[in-house]
């Protein structure tokens, strides 16, 4: 190989990984100057009441959804889990297929649902299936998340399936978390 050829090599090289988005960052960009929320201390006696897109309600007493704290606008994170083959119906005893969830904080701003109107982080998250191969990815759904630190946990999810949207229909928390400042 010629030297050119090696350096034009490693200056793409330097030039994708300079680009690549860093995923699990602990802390914001020291340039990052908007909101941001630490994970909230869930309470006993917390509780939030939710409904889904068929009219059926739902009662946790937990955090919902798996956020990586801090958050802040900008944030990424990726986490594995399982999910069903889009030909498996949901009442499918087959295993689930490995998967991984890559999530991004997109926007801060209001989000209106039946328990009332707030300011929440809104984050896009993205399901990819990994193949036979261990390599391959599909597409295995995609859905966001509104995350309400006043309330201490997720208000609103729209997936692809309005049976598995919710929204936050009432809540009680012992103590209000910090403002996201």
């Amino acid at each position: 190989m010629s030297f050119v050829f090696l350096l034009a090599l490693l200056h793409s090289a330097l030039v994708i990984v300079s680009c690549a988005t860093t995923i699990n960052q602990p802390t914001p960009p020291e340039s990052y100057q908007g909101p941001i929320t630490e994970q909230p201390v869930i309470r006993q006696g917390d509780y939030w009441i939710y409904e889904r897109g068929d009219s059926t309600r739902v009662k946790s007493t937990g955090l919902i959804s798996n956020l990586h704290f801090p958050l802040w606008v900008g944030k990424t994170w990726r986490y594995d889990s399982g999910a069903r083959r889009p030909n498996q119906p949901p009442t499918s005893t087959a295993s689930l297929t490995p998967a991984w969830v890559e999530c991004y904080v997109i926007a801060f701003g209001d989000v209106t649902v039946p328990a009332g109107t707030f300011g929440a982080f809104q984050c896009e998250c993205q399901c990819h299936l990994v193949g036979g191969e261990g390599f391959y990815q599909e597409n295995c759904g995609m859905w966001t998340i509104w995350y309400v630190p006043e309330v201490k946990n997720i208000v609103k999810t729209k997936t692809q399936s309005t049976a598995s949207s919710f929204e936050l229909v009432t809540y009680r928390v012992s103590e209000k978390a910090p403002g996201p400042y």
